[in-house]
């Protein structure tokens, strides 16, 4: 397990993982331990999507603050904190 917490994002991690255990696509490990990593992954870009559409409404929120002209600051900067975030795990998953 060294490399378990390397660098690469989730999703390279996960692909390699699915490879190792089942290179021909049906030998290799036991097909709960496939099936379970393949999950992972489908999990993970359904996240991705959700994740991107979400930070997508925020912009547009933002846009819509800014276009209006009379808005409480605080709204903006918890957007725009919010879509930082966002950004931050978007780059980890490599999406």
């Amino acid at each position: 397990m060294s490399n378990a917490l390397d660098n690469r994002p989730l999703l390279v991690r996960l692909q390699k993982r699915i490879e190792k255990l089942d290179p021909e696509g049906h030998t290799g490990a036991t097909p709960v331990d496939v099936e379970l990593h393949r999950q992972s992954v489908a999990l993970v870009n359904e996240l991705t999507a959700a994740l991107k559409l979400i930070r997508e409404n925020l912009r547009a929120c933002q846009a819509t603050i800014h276009l209006a002209g009379y808005f409480d600051p605080a709204y903006v900067n918890d957007a725009q904190a919010a879509m930082k975030v966002a950004d931050a795990v978007l780059a980890k998953t490599d999406a």
